[in-house]
């Protein structure tokens, strides 16, 4: 006896089950893509900070520094009507900046007061 694989037209019973299988299916295919596409944003948020932390250590290198938390201090210096922002470290001046009229004023206000209520 022989046979062959012919075409046999499928039942009520079998195509509700077909039926069953394909939305099973396209479930498991949904959950599968947003899984993909989940692991692909985490491994893209971690390929980021890796190229992130290796350009700032390369920026290092290149530099030969880095930026750190350094201790300053803060002078005012009316006769020259300037703030100077030094380096506790190294002594150097970072930051040089105009006082603005208002801060004069403060100053004079207080050298005239002072000398009111000495005089």
């Amino acid at each position: 006896m022989e046979t062959r694989m012919l075409s046999v037209k499928l039942t009520d019973v079998e195509l509700l089950e077909r039926g069953h299988r394909v939305a099973e299916l396209w479930h498991e295919i949904r959950s599968e893509e947003d899984a993909k596409k989940q692991a692909a944003a985490e491994s893209k948020r971690k390929l980021d900070a890796l190229e992130e932390e290796s350009y700032q250590l390369a920026r290092q290198i290149s530099s030969r520094s880095e930026n750190r938390p350094v201790e300053v201090r803060r002078d005012i210096d009316y006769g020259r009507g300037v703030e100077e922002v030094m380096r506790l470290d190294t002594g150097e001046i970072v930051e040089t900046r105009v006082l603005t009229p208002a801060e004069r004023q403060v100053e004079l206000l207080s050298v005239g007061i002072g000398r009111d209520a000495a005089g």
